[in-house]
């Protein structure tokens, strides 16, 4: 199992910057990056000694303002008004040959492009195409960004700020 100095140390030399490197309760190694390190972090973890070879999941999360706020107070960071939130995306790896696990987050603002990591890992296929519609991202890159789970009328279902459907609204299943 790799250690968090371990994971900082190796990115360090492959000269890849991260948002922190960090143990985080029971989710254990957490590496936040922005964007545009993505791509270069993850494909590091995969290649490098670490060979976190599998992605696993990768799924998103809606943080509200106030959810962002009180999450950086939590870690003594001085929160600056919010007045939106943001998509966190987590991708969760796997290196076999050490049988240990790490996350990798993201943040990206509502309604944000997302560029696909199918290059990266095959298994990206399915879960990016609903990670893009459930949370109203903009897929880009990807050989089949179809809608896979809604009609085009229903948009972004698992958004905080979308009401809960009424019976009336529900399809008829007879």
């Amino acid at each position: 199992m790799h250690d968090v100095a371990e994971i900082r140390s190796s990115l360090i030399v492959a000269g890849l910057s991260t948002l922190s490197v960090e143990t985080e309760g029971k989710l254990g190694t957490v590496i936040r990056v922005t964007p545009q390190q993505r791509d270069a972090v993850i494909t590091h973890l995969r290649d490098s000694d670490l060979a976190y070879t599998q992605l696993l999941d990768l799924f998103g999360a809606d943080i509200e303002a106030r959810e962002a706020i009180e999450a950086d107070e939590e870690k003594g960071i001085e929160a600056a008004d919010a007045t939106a939130g943001y998509i966190e995306v987590t991708y969760f790896l796997r290196s076999m040959s050490t049988d240990s696990d790490i996350r990798v987050k993201m943040q990206l603002p509502y309604e944000a492009d997302y560029h696909s990591m199918i290059e990266l890992f095959a298994s990206a296929y399915l879960t990016e195409r609903e990670l893009c519609e459930m949370f109203g991202l903009v897929l880009l890159d990807h050989p089949n960004p179809k809608r896979l789970v809604t009609n085009p009328h229903f948009t972004t279902p698992l958004l905080k700020k979308v009401p809960i459907r009424e019976r009336g609204q529900l399809w008829d299943r007879g």
